[in-house]
């Protein structure tokens, strides 16, 4: 009898689903503010690192570099981001976040909080915990062998194992 495929038996496709569960809890915790949680996490490095370069925010974001001109192009349409040549290099353009952005990432902050304690409720306190610690061991690991997109952007500490 041939073996049956069963997607809930492989840590990649797991992975790949929680991921979109997570992303439509976000989604769910923060339908007013129609944003994505990539270009929350974009806009939040942006209020975090007033003038960051766009090169220096894909890898604080995790994103290509594409898909981060892509990213900024649409905050800036929104009135949310600004870009300004630096002075010291006309190639470069560094990034504000307008007075738009910061209320908006307070609410968005709200949001994204219960959006993750949602997506870990079905797990006890010490269950989150090494759930957690289990996640940025899989991240420090294979980022430090060179799975990841940006190198040394946000690596997760080495955790020591039980």
């Amino acid at each position: 009898m041939a073996t049956v495929f069963n997607p809930l038996s492989k840590p990649g496709l797991l992975v790949r689903r929680l991921h979109q569960i997570s992303v439509r809890l976000f989604e769910s915790f923060t339908v007013d503010l129609a944003m994505s949680p990539v270009q929350y996490g974009v806009l939040q490095a942006v209020v975090d690192n007033p003038g960051i370069d766009q090169a220096s925010l894909t890898q604080i974001a995790d994103v290509d570099r594409t898909s981060g001109v892509r990213l900024v192009d649409r905050l800036e349409d929104l009135g949310l981001v600004r870009r300004k040549v630096c002075s010291d290099d006309r190639r470069v353009r560094r990034l504000y976040a307008t007075p738009l952005a910061e209320p908006l990432i307070r609410k968005a902050d709200a949001g994204a909080e219960a959006s993750q304690r949602a997506l870990l409720s079905p797990l006890n306190a010490a269950e989150r915990e090494e759930f957690m610690r289990m996640l940025r061991v899989l991240v420090s690991v294979h980022a430090a062998e060179g799975y990841a997109l940006h190198e040394g952007a946000n690596q997760a500490v080495n955790e020591p194992r039980p």
